[in-house]
């Protein structure tokens, strides 16, 4: 049994207004910089997807603001934290009870000073349950950085034919995670953009969707068409998205690599690897979701030839960038091989049901024949 491979998207979109007080000086030679920008920030974090479909429909906020398709977990049972200034205040639950209403609230020491004063409610747009933000502030002037990062809960309780064991501490394990750099000054300030990237630790290589073997085609050249999706550790598949100037979103943690895995004893390499434009994928890095899967939004499709006889893996593998944030949230540190993927890792089984997700085992014959087992 496969577990079903969704990809999820949401958007955190930053409205942001503030006013400067004047500054001053308490002695000869020497300046005081103090909090004096006052202003409010709004903020809109969809929690989960409206359906079980690979991308959020795109809805509107209270205030009308678009939410474009970004990456979050929608099947996580865990939380979504939001950072302001490294300070980890505001915690939002991600699992099946998200329920409309009032949300956490309360009053922030800033690191350098400041306050932050916040509330929350959640509300449903579209059946898609967002939280949106509004606080006032009072900040020294300048650049000021919010993040996000979402984590997994624990593993579900075991089913019979449906959960298998869990990664070693898998409570907490991050799923997302992302961080922008804002300019408050006097007056009005221009909206900005949080993107969350997904973060790589398990994948699904396969022929169909169910990758069982069942839909192995083969071109006239004898190469075998698959597709490789990489996703989150709670399975979830990581979808491509674009930021507000129309670049590829990367992954969170690098880049990986499509390779064969020789298995023990056999007689080496003996595959030929091509992505869909027929180049060799042997030194080729994967720094995005891509955008292969018939369903769209995410997956590669790739093509393999037995060149000699024996048994092997396709796997899909982090590059030595892998333990590695892209964009790291101030005041939270992942941990390598606890709660963050390590570098060179094959990301193969999921890490919350590890029945699911896979290295692919092929068995090359001497008919040149192909099986997937």
């Amino acid at each position: 049994m496969k577990k079903q491979i969704l990809g999820y998207a949401s958007l955190a979109s930053l409205m942001l207004v503030a006013a400067c007080g004047g500054g001053g000086s308490d002695a000869v030679g020497t300046t005081s910089v103090a909090p004096n920008a006052a202003g409010s920030v709004s903020m809109s974090i969809p929690l989960k997807t409206a359906t079980s479909t690979t991308r959020a429909p795109q809805s509107a906020d209270s205030s009308g603001t678009t939410i474009r398709p970004k990456f979050i977990d929608g099947a996580s049972n865990g939380m979504l934290t939001v950072y302001f200034d490294g300070v980890g205040v505001i915690n939002f639950p991600t699992d099946a009870n998200v329920a409309a209403g009032p949300g956490p609230s309360g009053t922030l020491n800033m690191n350098h000073g400041g306050t932050f004063t916040y509330t929350s409610v959640i509300s449903f747009v579209n059946s898609q349950p967002v939280a949106t933000i509004t606080g006032n502030f009072s900040v020294i002037p300048g650049p000021h950085k919010i993040g996000a990062v979402q984590t997994n809960g624990p593993c579900p309780t075991p089913v019979a034919g449906q959960t298998g064991p869990c990664i070693p501490e898998n409570n907490g394990y991050v799923l997302a995670q992302g961080e922008t750099e804002v300019m408050l000054q006097a007056g009005s300030n221009p909206a900005a953009e949080l993107i969350l990237r997904g973060v790589m630790q398990s994948a699904y290589i396969c022929d169909d969707p169910g990758c069982n073997g069942s839909n192995l085609k083969v071109d006239e050249d004898g190469y075998y068409n698959l597709y490789v999706v990489v996703a989150d550790e709670n399975g979830t598949a990581i979808t491509r998205q674009l930021d507000s100037e129309g670049e590829v979103v990367p992954f969170d943690n690098g880049s990986y690599q499509i390779k064969e895995q020789p298995v023990t004893r056999s007689p080496g390499y003996i595959l030929t690897i091509l992505d869909k434009d027929d180049e060799d994928l042997k030194d080729k890095s994967f720094f995005t979701p891509g955008s292969d899967r018939a369903s769209g939004g995410y997956g590669e499709s790739i093509k393999v030839k037995c060149n000699n006889v024996g048994t092997t893996y396709i796997v899909a593998q982090l590059d030595a960038n892998g333990a590695t944030p892209t964009s790291p949230v101030t005041g939270f540190t992942v941990r390598p091989g606890i709660d963050y993927p390590q570098a060179g890792q094959v990301l193969s089984s999921v890490g919350v049901d590890q029945w699911f997700g896979n290295r692919l085992e092929l068995n090359c014959t001497a008919t040149g024949q192909l099986t997937i087992k």
